[in-house]
């Protein structure tokens, strides 16, 4: 287990709602920048990965918007009403799920390879 790359930090934040509530909400998400390189450098996804910018990439690598070596990266952000009875005493919150355009659709349906990573979890 050791010998495993390291996920995204988890960070949280207390926040008092503009509705307010008797208690302050505890947010806890990663930071997105770490979620996207762990993407990126997750082995088994690497061969599903496309760097090709894409139609519209290509127009903007031809007008200089991306730099030469550079590629354009589709961020995709999921989320569904989900039960945490198990940690929270019986709450409700929204997970939200980040993952990339650019892996090939086939790939983001099989859960196994991980195309998706939890980026945050917003309370209700």
């Amino acid at each position: 287990v050791e010998t495993l790359p390291a996920g995204p930090k988890w960070l949280s934040e207390q926040m008092q709602p503009e509705d307010h509530t008797k208690q302050l909400v505890c947010l806890f998400y990663c930071p997105p920048l770490e979620c996207i390189q762990s993407i990126l450098s997750n082995l088994i996804l690497a061969p599903h990965i496309s760097l090709f910018p894409g139609r519209f990439g290509h127009r903007l690598r031809e007008s200089g918007e991306i730099p030469d070596g550079g590629t354009l990266l589709g961020v995709v952000l999921s989320s569904d009403k989900t039960n945490i009875s198990v940690i929270s005493g019986n709450r409700m919150a929204y997970p939200l799920l980040i993952s990339l355009e650019n892996i090939n659709p086939e790939i983001h349906s099989k859960t196994l390879l991980h195309p998706y990573l939890l980026l945050a979890l917003l309370p209700i």
